[in-house]
């Protein structure tokens, strides 16, 4: 049995807190801090899980999970607060990365507030549409994909509320049912705290990155797969903080960066950045860190069209 108790990870968090102030972790870009580029060449797991439960390339159990929460999804303070708070580090991640990879000019979104227009983006694994709404509001052209007929609904639902922004268009599908209409369409594909619920992670990131255009970027954040993500995401977030609803997360499909990388680099994209996160539940906010112990995230470019 494994004894974790609040005060002794609150104690763990207060020390991360105050590690990642010390190294400037809360820099407005991620790309000023260092990186490790030690890569592993073991290969990714993708869980085991019964094939009855499974239709194209989803598991059927965590479709239905995640919309138990359907209700709940846009309540700030509710079961989703961690994702809402999230696309703090979420947008400016994928504005720093597209200035850095040259898709846009830091001096013209520097003080921009639709600083992704003319970008085409495709939110995978979309839910109820928390992010693609927030790309949506700084200009981005926005497509977001589900397999959960009831999450497109509350995310199409919700996105009549926005004023002065296109809304996201939404569709339910998966990416691997997708890709092959929108081949090399577009600037961005975005992976968010998805990869994690998926049995083939193969053929996930082969469709993924199918759909950008030459020099296109995939962002994706995830858990790390390891004692430490467990305790937290798992043990913690689950059954002691309840954070997120229990049997959210399964920790056998969790991946590691090192696997992560070589599966995108398979693909033909190369990995620009890999960088720590950590959420403080206490105060409600994320974080960059300097470890990638709990959760990362990740931006690749795509280099080279392996369809052709």
């Amino acid at each position: 049995m494994v004894v974790f108790s609040l005060p002794l990870f609150r104690r763990y968090a207060a020390l991360e807190f105050n590690y990642a102030l010390k190294r400037s972790f809360w820099c407005g870009s991620v790309y000023h801090c260092k990186e490790d580029k030690t890569k592993d060449l073991e290969s990714a797991k993708t869980g085991t899980i019964n094939k009855t439960d499974v239709n194209y390339h989803y598991d059927i159990r965590e479709v239905k999970h995640h919309e138990t929460m359907a209700k709940d999804w846009w309540n700030p303070q509710g079961s989703m607060k961690a994702l809402h708070a999230m696309n703090d580090l979420r947008i400016p991640f994928i504005k720093n990365g597209l200035v850095n990879s040259h898709r846009l000019k830091a001096n013209e979104v520097k003080n921009k507030v639709k600083f992704l227009e003319g970008i085409k983006i495709l939110d995978i694994g979309c839910g109820g549409g928390i992010l693609s709404e927030a790309l949506a509001r700084v200009g981005g052209s926005v497509t977001g994909i589900d397999p959960s007929e009831g999450l497109i609904a509350v995310a199409r639902a919700h996105a009549l509320s926005l004023q002065n922004t296109t809304p996201p268009s939404y569709d339910v599908t998966t990416v691997e049912q997708y890709a092959p209409g929108v081949a090399a369409t577009y600037d961005v594909a975005v992976a968010s705290e998805v990869i994690e619920h998926v049995p083939d992670k193969e053929s996930f990131l082969a469709a993924t990155v199918a759909t950008l255009k030459l020099g296109g970027s995939v962002f994706m954040t995830t858990p790390n797969r390891t004692m430490m993500s467990w305790l937290g995401g798992i043990v913690m977030a689950e059954n002691v903080l309840n954070i997120v609803p229990k049997g959210t997360h399964n920790y056998s499909k969790f991946i590691k960066p090192s696997e992560l990388s070589t599966l995108l680099e398979k693909n033909g994209c190369s990995v620009q950045l890999v960088n720590g996160m950590f959420y403080d539940p206490m105060r409600n906010r994320w974080m960059w860190s300097p470890t990638k112990a709990f959760i990362y995230a990740i931006h690749a470019i795509k280099i080279k069209d392996l369809s052709r």
